[in-house]
């Protein structure tokens, strides 16, 4: 399952706005670490894990790319 930004937007606007945001591996709760940070990033693929990144100054040297929002 891949979550939109939309859905990831409905789903904070249920919490209280200055909680700490914390990202895990599964819904699980496993390998809890803060998040750091929210930001764009081009990927070749959607993979469920270890995604190929692209700095967006070579995006033009490749047929396809997916532009993602990152969490870090």
């Amino acid at each position: 399952m891949v979550v939109t930004v939309r859905e990831f937007i409905e789903a904070l606007q249920e919490l209280p706005p200055d909680i700490p945001m914390i990202l895990s591996t599964d819904e699980e709760g496993n390998e809890l670490r803060m998040v750091n940070g929210v930001g764009k990033c081009y990927v070749v693929d959607l993979q469920h894990r270890c995604m190929e990144g692209i700095h967006e100054d070579d995006l033009d040297e490749y047929d396809h790319w997916v532009l993602t929002a990152e969490v870090w």
